[in-house]
């Protein structure tokens, strides 16, 4: 009853929507998604990625996805501006799980003082931002796990953050006025973007 309710005093359907492609057979297929839809769990929005070098690519959940997109609509960004795709992606997971995907979107970010747009694959599920090895490589991204550091490139080494359970964490948004104002600096796409990838 509590949702419900919460649903009905939200903003009117049709201004906080977005068309994004669904998991759904027919990878065609697009609805549109609410962004103040109660998904059943703690819901804030959430910009945090955690860095996975074995990850060999940027991965998120719609659900996680939703509440990154909720943010930037709150902070002023217009979320239609965003780029997504259909494509044909499948990945394994170090614990023999095997999940596929048939969308990915490019993400505008603002951290260490750079506007970036990020590739992000989209799952099931409700995994958090995962930022994998490659994106760690072009970053050129060095993480001291012994004294929690991180270092980006020759600069000098700083304390890394870190997530609740002690996982390396970056905010994707680290300021919001650079997001909404400053032009993107680099573009981060995989190598074989344009393989799995239909524009």
């Amino acid at each position: 009853p509590q949702s419900v309710k919460r649903k009905a005093e939200g903003p009117a359907e049709g201004d906080h929507q977005v068309n994004m492609v669904a998991d759904d057979d027919n990878p065609d297929f697009v609805r549109q998604v609410n962004m103040y839809e109660d998904d059943g769990e703690e819901s804030e929005p959430d910009d945090t990625g955690i860095w996975d070098c074995g990850a060999a690519s940027v991965l998120v959940s719609r659900m996680q996805l939703k509440r990154y997109l909720r943010q930037l609509l709150m902070a002023g960004f217009d979320v239609h501006d965003i780029k997504a795709w259909t494509c044909t992606k499948g990945f394994r997971f170090g614990n023999g799980n095997k999940d596929k995907t048939n969308v990915c979107v490019l993400l505008p970010t603002w951290f260490e003082g750079c506007r970036r747009d990020v590739l992000v694959y989209v799952i099931t599920g409700k995994v958090q931002f995962l930022l994998g090895r490659p994106l760690m490589e072009r970053l050129k991204v060095s993480i001291d796990y012994a004294d929690k550091k991180i270092k980006w490139g020759d600069g000098p080494w700083k304390p890394a953050q870190l997530g609740p359970k002690g996982e390396y964490v970056l905010r994707l948004s680290e300021q919001v006025i650079p997001l909404l104002n400053e032009p993107v600096k680099e573009t981060l796409v995989p190598a074989d973007f344009y393989d799995h990838v239909q524009l």
